[in-house]
């Protein structure tokens, strides 16, 4: 009367237990992106709405040595004039920023806005 065991089961009772590790293991990603996104939002005098970050996917990046990675991407909105809404996203290899996009915003120069260059410009966009 002993249990018996196939090793179906095993295979898929490993496989879960390895699912759950993962997943565990990236417990907390979402709040160190939001902390890599108030940090950026700051660094450029942006306006993070809603205070969050949101879970968009999962995406295969390839670095510039031509490496693949699985990596988490997360959306949020910001603004640079309190006006508009604006979109960005992350992309975090486990607890690792792997890139961080802003789409082009309107530049503001001591609360008003900037009439001869509106967007931002970035360097070596000469």
């Amino acid at each position: 009367m002993g249990i018996s065991i196939t090793l179906g089961e095993v295979v898929a009772g490993l496989l879960l237990l390895a699912l759950v590790a993962w997943f565990w293991r990236g417990r907390g990603v979402r709040e160190l992106a939001l902390q890599h996104v108030q940090a950026r939002c700051r660094i450029e005098g942006l306006q993070l709405l809603d205070a969050y970050v949101a879970f968009i996917g999962w995406r295969w990046l390839t670095s510039a040595g031509g490496r693949g990675r699985l990596v988490r991407c997360y959306g949020f909105e910001f603004s640079a004039t309190g006006v508009e809404r604006r979109s960005g996203w992350l992309a975090m290899h486990g607890r690792q920023l792997v890139s961080l996009e802003l789409p082009p915003y309107p530049v503001t120069d001591n609360g008003t806005d900037a009439v001869q260059n509106p967007f931002r410009q970035l360097p070596g966009d000469d």
